[in-house]
């Protein structure tokens, strides 16, 4: 899925003549995955661990995890973008891309957030 979705978004960035169309797709699919991960937890129940009662000190604490997922993803799709076959992709199709795996599971998120 992850992969489908890079490689659109790369075609279509790259199409648009992005300044760095490969580094932009990552970061979106990297921002989806931390999304979809985040709305599992919140579907499940599961308990994150906090690392004090301060709430700035418990994000902070959770870049240096985000960081490196970033560089993982990156190193994986970075050998993914030699194998991809350009293909021009619409505007239309990249907006419900990103409604159906970017707004909508964070509009969830927000709503099992509030409960």
């Amino acid at each position: 899925m992850y992969t489908f979705l890079y490689n659109k978004f790369f075609n279509f960035l790259k199409s648009k003549k992005s300044y760095d169309p490969e580094f932009n797709a990552i970061g979106l699919v990297f921002f989806i995955q931390i999304i979809h991960v985040f709305l599992l937890i919140k579907l499940i129940g599961l308990k994150v661990p906090a690392f004090s009662k301060d709430y700035m000190t418990n994000k902070l604490m959770f870049i240096p995890f985000g960081a490196v997922w970033l560089y993982i993803v990156y190193l994986y799709f970075k050998r993914k973008t030699t194998q991809i076959k350009f293909e021009i992709v619409s505007q239309k199709h990249f907006v419900i891309l990103l409604i159906f795996s970017l707004l909508l599971p964070l509009i969830l998120l927000i709503e099992f957030s509030k409960k």
